[in-house]
């Protein structure tokens, strides 16, 4: 976990509207990276040190990087990811 508030597109939106803004655009991104230092810090939390060393080995991560770089991309055609940025226009007083 890298924030304290996680949002979704939906909650995100409702936050830029309270603002009195309007959103203009949302766009969502998935990178291996986080994804493999997720597994790493559930793998270590669950006491399975061994397999976390092992997922560190570059030969391990290079062929579980190259899988989620190929796999990942699915994910923002489905609007999902763990970076979702928005575009918003302010309104005028």
């Amino acid at each position: 976990p890298r924030h304290l508030a996680q949002f979704t597109p939906r909650t995100l939106g409702g936050v830029v509207e309270r603002a009195g803004g309007t959103v203009l655009w949302c766009w969502h991104q998935a990178k291996p990276r986080y994804y493999l230092r997720s597994v790493d810090y559930m793998l270590r939390d669950r006491g399975w040190i061994r397999l976390a060393r092992l997922m560190k080995r570059p030969l391990i991560r290079g062929l579980l990087k190259l899988i989620l770089e190929i796999t990942l991309p699915l994910g923002s055609l489905a609007r999902r990811g763990e970076v979702i940025r928005v575009g918003a226009k302010r309104a005028w007083t």
